[in-house]
């Protein structure tokens, strides 16, 4: 994870040999939280939260609003499937 253009590592979450591992993000109340698994059935939250209100384009140049993405850095190769965006009330 990267934050304030800071990379994040967090040693307490492991991924699997196969390298396979699940994400989900929620932005409540512009407060993102990220879970990690293997299985989809057992998260484990990561230890750090983001409080993202300030990312606009009044403070980040041009883009209008916050979004979501997913980026893999590094040697090898990623690929991301079964991809789902739900707004929550």
């Amino acid at each position: 994870m990267h934050r304030y253009g800071l990379e994040r590592r967090n040693d307490h979450i492991q991924v699997p040999e196969d390298g396979r591992l699940c994400l989900q993000l929620r932005n409540d109340r512009n407060i993102v939280t990220i879970w990690c698994g293997t299985d989809r059935q057992d998260w484990q939250r990561f230890p750090v939260q983001m409080e993202v209100s300030g990312y606009h384009h009044n403070v980040a140049y041009d883009f209008l609003s916050l979004r979501q993405a997913i980026c893999a850095a590094g040697p090898g190769a990623a690929s991301f499937r079964n991809l789902t965006c739900r707004a929550f009330a």
